[in-house]
Parts: structure tokens; C-alpha cells; sequence
């Protein structure tokens, strides 16, 4: 699969082309390792992706929260100015 063009103005593509860059001594680094070596790097980075993933998730997930919890609160303030 082939990557399209990097768009400047998108800052993930800015933060790939950064990781891209930073990364290219590591990868000639791994063209020296030993397979099972590799591997044990392998399954590192998997469970690594997978612990960002999860922390994703609990990140909008509380993101979420506070946009209710701020919502409930504009909506009570609202509510008393129209009282009083």
C-alpha cells in the first residue's frame, strides 16, 4: 500500500514525517538484529500500540465526560438566570 503525498497543513502528517525521520537509525539498526530478536521487538511494539490504544480510549472517553459535565452545568447556570 502506498502512502499519499504528505499534506504540510495536517499535523499528523508533519508528526509522521518527524517520527519517520527520527526513526531511520533504528531502522538500520533492526537490518543487524536476529530474528528472534525481531520478534521479541515485535511483540513489544504490539503491546505497546495496543496499551496507546486503550489509553485513546479512556482519553476521549473522559474527554466525553467533562464536555456532559460542562454542558450540565452551562445548562443549569442558564436555567437559574432565567429564574431569577
Amino acid at each position: 500500500m502506498t502512502r499519499k503525498e504528505d499534506d504540510p497543513k495536517r499535523p499528523m502528517d508533519s508528526l509522521r514525517r518527524k517520527a519517520e525521520q527520527e526513526t531511520a537509525q533504528i531502522k538500520k539498526d533492526l537490518a543487524e538484529e536476529r530474528p528472534d530478536e525481531l520478534r521479541r521487538l515485535l511483540y513489544e511494539l504490539q503491546v505497546h500500540q495496543v496499551e496507546l490504544e486503550l489509553q485513546n480510549q479512556e482519553l476521549i472517553e473522559r474527554s466525553n465526560d467533562c464536555m456532559n459535565r460542562n454542558s450540565a452545568i452551562m445548562s443549569c447556570s442558564s436555567w437559574r438566570r432565567l429564574v431569577t
